[in-house]
């Protein structure tokens, strides 16, 4: 009785989809329907599997950002300010290997493109965090979407200063 329309439950299941093949590019995943298969994706390298489920315009549109610092490392891609959207449907975030939604990280993000998109502009990206296990609580909501940082001030070991992220 809690289930929406067969289409509004279908792009769930597709949403679903895409989280869990974008975490594991190196994996096949297909998604069938009623007996029919919607997508078949082989094993393949991270930029052609965002250009599988995102679409060409969007991977053209994607730079490759890799930075370590104080023992986490941030890796992925950032589109270019011109492929801004009105939605957050572009947006996915990674921590070990798990999607989340979470506001510091968010605000983080959204603060790299203050200078250069309107304020009802959402950027896209496909970003992984990989961090001590010991440093984030995956166990703050029930759905295990959102997580807690043990402490979500650290400024990445001794380094003080701000840095600008290399995209490659």
């Amino acid at each position: 009785k809690f289930l929406r329309s067969e289409p509004t439950e279908l792009a769930h299941c597709d949403e679903t989809f895409r989280r869990v093949a974008l975490a594991c590019a190196d994996l096949a995943f297909s998604l069938k329907h009623n007996g029919r298969a919607l997508a078949r994706l082989r094993p393949q390298a991270p930029l052609e599997r965002v250009r599988a489920l995102l679409g060409e315009s969007a991977a053209d549109a994607l730079l490759g950002l890799d930075e370590t610092a104080g023992g986490a490392r941030l890796h992925g891609f950032v589109a270019a300010p011109s492929f801004s959207h009105g939605t957050r449907d572009y947006q996915y975030l990674f921590v070990n290997g798990r999607f989340v939604r979470d506001r510091l990280l968010a605000h983080a993000i959204r603060q790299a493109y203050q200078d250069v998109l309107h304020h009802q502009r959402h950027p896209a990206f496909v970003l992984f965090l990989e961090i001590d296990a010991a440093r984030v609580d995956v166990n703050a909501h029930p759905t295990k979407i959102e997580v807690r940082f043990r402490d979500p001030q650290a400024r990445g070991g001794e380094q003080t200063d701000e840095r600008r992220v290399r995209l490659r």
